[in-house]
């Protein structure tokens, strides 16, 4: 992974993975910048109607960011208990464009064997290649993310008030 300085502005982070009816993205965001890294950081490739040109844009979007943070978990749809594409996306990544890859492995709410698979996963993807982050919890990725990238925080006057 590429050494970034906290000092440096925060990266543009490509947000893949899992859809379904998990809105894993919402509440990521949300905690993220309330740790100081601002929402148009983030690029969120959900949209109400995927068609073609969503496809595209999210194609484009996947080429410029500095991050590309891919998150596979329970996709909260009836029957299906893994997002395969979600899987293919972050594998690739890893293999083709480490530097920018992140990747989180969420088994909790995953059960039998597509837990076994995301397990099975995290192994492989560890042993291609060791020094991409690779998490289990959105929250150890968030820690991640905000040590490196948030903003510093607003300095406050510890004067006494009057002086």
């Amino acid at each position: 992974m590429t050494d970034t300085s906290a000092a440096a502005s925060p990266p543009l982070i490509f947000l893949g993975g899992t859809s379904g009816r998990n809105d894993w993205r919402r509440g990521f965001v949300a905690r993220l910048v309330a740790q100081g890294i601002p929402s148009d950081r983030f690029f969120d490739p959900v949209v109400d109607d995927w068609n073609e040109a969503a496809r595209a844009r999210e194609e484009r979007a996947k080429e410029d960011p500095n991050l590309l943070l891919f998150f596979v978990g329970d996709p909260k749809q009836p029957g299906n208990p893994l997002s395969a594409f979600s899987l293919v996306e972050a594998t690739l990544a890893v293999c083709n464009d480490p530097e920018r890859t992140v990747v989180v492995l969420d088994v909790d709410g995953v059960e039998g064997h597509a837990r076994k698979v995301l397990e099975q996963t995290e192994k492989l993807l560890r042993a291609q290649d060791p020094d991409v982050p690779i998490f289990r919890t959105l929250h150890d990725a968030e820690r991640w993310l905000a040590e490196r990238f948030a903003l510093e925080p607003p300095r406050v006057s510890t004067a006494p008030a009057g002086r």
